[in-house]
């Protein structure tokens, strides 16, 4: 079922054969292969994955990778949100601008 979902989803592309093939392939591979500890550790990479599991979880992390990949996937969206910005800061000194004219006009 791993190697047809592999096949399904364009990870392994298969030119002859089947999924049963690719499976008995990987089942082969794995034969002469060991599990042990790395110095203590569950495997060789083990901090490195600890280290990036820590920051995904922080919710400012999260906050950022959701903000990127929905909201600024290209330079486009960037640029509107920036120019939106910028407009709405100028209505606000305008409208400053006008509120301490009236002040000044009323003395």
């Amino acid at each position: 079922m791993d190697a047809e979902l592999f096949i399904d989803n364009g990870i392994i592309v298969i030119r002859r054969g089947n999924a049963e093939d690719v499976s008995r392939l990987f089942t082969t591979i794995l034969k002469e292969t060991t599990q042990t500890n790395y110095r203590g550790r569950g495997f060789y990479y083990q901090t490195v994955y600890e280290n990036l599991q820590g920051y995904c979880s922080r919710p400012w992390n999260k906050w950022k990778a959701t903000l990127r990949r929905d909201y600024f996937h290209n330079p486009w969206s960037a640029a509107s949100v920036a120019a939106a910005v910028f407009l709405l800061l100028m209505a606000f000194i305008q409208a400053l601008c006008s509120i301490l004219a009236l002040e000044l006009v009323r003395k």
